[in-house]
């Protein structure tokens, strides 16, 4: 077959199939230093910036928004990216102090898997974890489907959730609640 589609460009077996899923698209995107080039404790108005979105479209009363929903990174993954800020919309206008302004306290990577994909999120999991150098793993918060890691200045939580996966990044010592609890506000 290969002498006869070389030749004639014609061939009956001229595709293969393969099983083949890319964890390297979604490893290489996970960076927990400057996540998405954003950095602790910067203004949470730069990020809105950052990715053209107004503040009017983000929800008022969570500190976690939806920066990048569903951006696609292979055929059979897609990322979404939240920023957690100190202050809420809703809080900031409770302060009233123009001078006030919210910083960026964390950010989540959403992983979500499907495709040929299925079935791979625990080796995706794993190598992810694998970037996490210069962090110890606190193996007593930790279980099969989570893990927490610390460096005394950030804690990592790296979770899964049936076909998602999410990497939360937060200052150290501050509360690493739940996931994606605000995904398309």
């Amino acid at each position: 077959d290969v002498k006869s589609y070389m030749s004639s460009k014609n061939a009956k077996n001229e595709s293969v199939e393969s099983d083949f899923f890319n964890i390297d698209a979604i490893v290489n995107r996970i960076n927990v230093v400057t996540p998405e080039g954003l950095a602790f404790g910067s203004n949470a108005s730069d990020a809105f910036a950052k990715y053209k979105k107004p503040t009017d479209s983000y929800s008022n009363y969570y500190k976690d928004q939806t920066a990048i929903i569903d951006e696609k990174l292979s055929k059979d993954a897609t990322l979404s990216f939240n920023v957690i800020m100190s202050s809420s919309p809703y809080e900031l206008e409770q302060i009233g102090d123009p001078a006030y302004v919210a910083t960026c306290d964390g950010f989540e990577y959403i992983i979500q898997i499907s495709g040929k994909g299925k079935g791979k999120e625990k080796n995706i999991k794993d190598a992810i974890e694998k970037k996490f150098t210069g962090f110890k793993k606190d193996d007593k918060q930790s279980s099969d489907s989570k893990s927490i890691y610390d460096n005394g200045k950030q804690t990592i939580s790296c979770e899964l959730y049936g076909s998602r996966l999410s990497v939360k990044i937060t200052i150290a010592g501050l509360s690493q609640g739940g996931w994606g609890e605000n995904i398309g506000d």
